[in-house]
């Protein structure tokens, strides 16, 4: 996958969808499958289209599902061709619609196939509707297509309802209208070295500053290093009952698994919220419940195998 510039590109004969795809959930995969799908289905190179993506950033928006490396993997992984990232400016928003039509998506572009989101709309007095694009395919030679509404368990998918769900520590909802598990990754870094004085031997990484936030406490969670898997449970949170300078951490203890990967990346998939964060009295009493967690990570491991 290769990346440009709005301003710059020149491009022809793409299949094109633009959006806000932070978190690229199950709605915006039907987009996304569209364009790669139309593209894939042709095999004569001389009339393949190439797929487009214009990914739609808010202005001033800290805190994403996804950062942008993450966005850019699962978009490379799904076959798409070409990403441009486009931050929602004032001037960007108040754009006419028919002359970023014309103009960018099938001058610049080329387009001749065009993915969007039912309740699409873009551009000055948001004109540029679903109904407007369906009007105008005939005379600038694109298909339209629309995506339905995508819902899990009677809820509507939204980039903003999954935020909520991971606020609140609904993971398996969360995961489910994700379409994958919500990871952070990090490089592994010196804590106090406390779980290991109490028969924990703990990986940390600080949480990454882009990402939303969850419901602090422990987890059953799956890390990724060295493209090995493994399970642990994980602790999101400020650490109350000892001293912590890092910020928000994230500190795991992965089954049967006691190397030395400090300076290493991993990538942590939080599967299942166990407890909130607690404060404890004194030490013993944190290894104790450690040692409970511990136990009932282990006995839900075999039910998150397929995640």
């Amino acid at each position: 996958m290769r990346y440009e510039n709005l301003e710059t590109v020149k491009l022809n004969n793409c299949a094109v969808t633009l959006g806000k795809f932070d978190g690229l959930h199950a709605g915006h995969m039907q987009l996304i499958n569209a364009i790669t799908g139309v593209t894939r289905n042709v095999t004569d190179p001389a009339y393949r289209l190439t797929s487009v993506v214009i990914n739609l950033i808010k202005e001033g928006e800290e805190r994403f599902i996804l950062s942008a490396e993450e966005k850019h993997e699962i978009l490379e992984a799904a076959g798409v061709d070409v990403c441009i990232d486009v931050v929602m400016t004032k001037e960007f928003m108040s754009c006419d619609a028919l002359d970023f039509l014309r103009n960018v998506l099938v001058d610049r572009l080329g387009m001749r196939y065009l993915a969007v989101g039912y309740d699409f709309c873009y551009g000055n007095e948001r004109k540029g509707t679903v109904d407007f694009l369906k009007e105008n395919q005939k005379e600038y030679g694109y298909k339209l297509y629309v995506a339905s509404k995508e819902s899990r368990y009677g809820k509507r998918v939204s980039s903003t309802i999954i935020k909520e769900m991971l606020e609140s520590g609904e993971m398996g909802m969360a995961s489910r209208c994700l379409g994958r598990p919500f990871t952070v990754e990090g490089e592994v870094i010196h804590g106090n070295h406390l779980g290991r004085s109490l028969d924990m031997p703990t990986a940390n990484i600080v949480w990454p500053s882009d990402k939303v936030m969850v419901a602090k406490g422990v987890y059953l969670s799956k890390v990724e290093l060295n493209n090995d898997e493994y399970y642990g449970i994980t602790n999101v949170g400020t650490k109350p009952t000892v001293e912590w300078i890092h910020g928000t951490n994230v500190e795991t203890n992965i089954f049967g698994f006691d190397e030395d990967i400090y300076g290493k990346t991993i990538r942590v998939s939080l599967l299942k919220h166990i407890r909130p964060e607690m404060k404890f009295e004194d030490i013993e009493k944190l290894k104790e419940q450690m040692h409970k967690d511990r136990s009932a990570g282990m006995n839900m491991v075999e039910l998150y195998k397929e995640i």
